[in-house]
């Protein structure tokens, strides 16, 4: 797992779970409204301190899959020029 995200990006994914953490944490009254926020709060602090986001990842592999397709037709190489 290579980190994907940069220090600032980082910082940010930080910062946004624990607002959220504490934002959905301070609810008095339980709800799976509250449950998904905290969920989610975890989650960003997890990507922020790991600096990897599996979303990023996967967009990052589905553009390199298109390329290749784009670049074919009729299993030819196209000439970019």
């Amino acid at each position: 797992m290579k980190p994907n995200l940069n220090l600032i990006e980082s910082f940010i994914r930080i910062t946004c779970g624990l607002t959220l953490l504490s934002l959905f944490s301070a609810k008095k009254k339980a709800s799976l409204i509250g449950f998904i926020g905290i969920i989610l709060g975890a989650l960003k602090v997890a990507e922020g301190m790991t600096r990897f986001c599996p979303i990023k990842y996967m967009n990052k592999a589905n553009q390199i899959e298109t390329k290749k397709h784009e670049h074919q037709q009729d299993g030819r190489v196209m000439n970019p020029s």
